[in-house]
């Protein structure tokens, strides 16, 4: 039962993992961060630029050391200041109000990591 079960999760794991493109994954990021703090369609449209500036970016950098091992601290370095330009690009998009939405909602997702990682959740 175990292997039947452990295969179905595999299966379902391997399903969800699929690639999905450059604009889906952009628009997957706008979709995400709606959620938290309803964006209006101008900002949906700009949020997106960025995301799919952002993920072209990190695209190339992981492109560029593929099959490389012990290359994933290199790579997280290289993507540091792109990831930093996408947050401080978003930032200047918000309204104060959504700010602080997207700054509460970071925050308790922080303290749910950490509440899981030490087993108090």
């Amino acid at each position: 039962m175990f292997t039947t079960i452990h295969a179905q999760q595999t299966a379902a794991l391997a399903a969800k993992k699929e690639k999905l493109t450059t604009e889906q994954r952009a628009q997957k990021n706008v979709d995400e961060l709606d959620k938290i703090v309803t964006l209006s369609a101008d900002q949906k449209a700009k949020v997106k630029e960025l995301a799919l500036t952002r993920i072209g970016k990190a695209d190339a950098v992981r492109g560029k050391y593929k099959g490389q091992a012990d290359s994933k601290e290199t790579i997280k370095k290289e993507l540091a200041p792109a990831r930093s330009e996408y947050k401080q690009a978003v930032r200047a998009i918000l309204t104060p109000e959504q700010l602080t939405k997207y700054k509460e909602a970071k925050k308790a997702a922080k303290a749910n990591k950490v509440s899981a990682l030490d087993g108090t959740d």
